[in-house]
């Protein structure tokens, strides 16, 4: 036998000799652990004050929760307290011309007669049913249709015999500028026409309000007179008519014809039975029974 046999030999020996002790120790019985164990100790919690802190969820106040837009509630209200006050849309400012009592909203028909218009032009009263349209006359309208256009927000200006053709001139290039700024809207209620008889040689009138022009007794008898002429070269004549159509047109509509809601109340009394009255006296009275009211006004 070789030594490399003799080798392999040795190793196979020392194999089966180490299975041989495996197999030994498997079929031992396992020995108990008589170590003895220890307790268990329980640990001691520390103190509660020494505790981590509990987190407390604390419910916000009303005021808390929601300052921040009661704060934006009372700007805004104190913005618009200070606008009211300061009026700088001049909301609050008076109308222009000189107030005049109202006459009332009677409805009479043709050939009716009634009580006597105050002033000349009227700016309030009786009046006929059918409502002028806005814009440029060149016939003179009956003085029943005069207060109902005033009633529907509207503002007349009128001018008489005497007028020159410079002032009549003026008086269109006004009114026809309030017309085209407000062509299309509800507002821009204004209509221009003669009125030959008139004592005044220019007026403008809106519901319960009038301002005139002329030197004549009878414009100076009644109210709203100015003491002079109307001069289509005077700022002062010309800013004072253009402020009275912008300022008083729209503020009085009871029946909301210039949109933007009702700025007086309306009533249509009737006469009673054996009720005296009065043709009007003023300007042309009531026109005979089918007398038409001036045609669309001119361009």
């Amino acid at each position: 036998m070789n030594r490399g046999q003799q080798r392999q030999d040795a190793r196979d020996q020392r194999r089966l000799e180490a299975r041989k002790r495996q197999s030994q120790a498997r079929s031992r019985p396992s020995q108990p652990d008589l170590k003895p164990r220890k307790a268990a100790v329980e640990t001691p919690q520390a103190p509660r004050s020494s505790r981590a802190p509990v987190r407390v969820i604390e419910e916000k106040s009303f005021l808390d929760r929601y300052w921040p837009y009661l704060t934006g509630v009372v700007v805004l209200a104190v913005l618009v307290a200070l606008f009211f006050l300061i009026d700088p849309l001049g909301l609050r400012k008076p109308l222009e011309g000189t107030k005049v009592a109202s006459q009332g909203n009677l409805h009479v028909n043709a050939g009716e007669s009634h009580v006597a218009y105050s002033t000349d032009p009227p700016a309030s009263g009786p009046h006929f049913p059918v409502v002028p349209q806005r814009g440029i006359y060149t016939t003179p309208f009956a003085t029943e249709y005069l207060p109902h256009f005033l009633e529907h927000g509207g503002v007349d200006v009128t001018y008489n015999k005497d007028a020159s053709p410079a002032v009549v001139q003026k008086l269109t290039d006004i009114v026809k500028a309030d017309l085209s700024k407000n062509a299309g809207n509800d507002i821009g209620q204004v209509t221009l026409s003669p009125r030959p008889d008139m004592p005044c040689t220019v007026a403008v009138a809106s519901w319960g309000y009038l301002k005139t022009w002329g030197t004549s007794a009878g414009c100076k008898a009644q109210v709203g007179d100015t003491g002079h002429e109307f001069d289509p070269n005077n700022k002062a004549d010309t800013n004072a008519l253009t402020t009275f159509i912008q300022r008083n047109q729209c503020q009085y509509d009871p029946e909301n014809q210039c949109g933007q809601g009702a700025k007086g109340q309306s009533s249509f009394p009737q006469a009673q039975p054996g009720q005296p009255t009065q043709i009007a006296s003023l300007g042309s009275a009531t026109p005979v029974p089918g007398q038409p009211m001036p045609q669309a006004p001119s361009k």
